[in-house]
């Protein structure tokens, strides 16, 4: 791969605040794609149905929090949440 085949995608996203880090109650179906942003690393994960569906290794021992848990936590280490896609 030479230096014009690399693609590079910059997207601006609005890191949430602590009220609009709170997923719109969910219905059957829907989800919602979070990014956790920290100094040593970038994670993802699916919500859905009031639950983590899908996630990054790193962050597997958030699998059972619910949603409240997981933004207080993030908050409290000063790592960006923010929505990512929203379904």
């Amino acid at each position: 791969m030479n230096e014009d085949d690399k693609i590079i995608v910059e997207r601006e996203y609005p890191v949430l605040s602590r009220e609009e880090a709170i997923p719109y109650k969910s219905k059957q179906g829907r989800e919602w794609v979070y990014q956790i942003t920290a100094r040593h690393f970038v994670a993802a994960f699916v919500w859905k149905n009031d639950c983590m569906w899908q996630h990054a290794p790193i962050i597997k021992y958030m699998k059972n929090w619910d949603f409240s848990r997981i933004k207080n936590y993030c908050l409290q280490k000063g790592w960006n949440l923010v929505l990512i896609e929203k379904e």
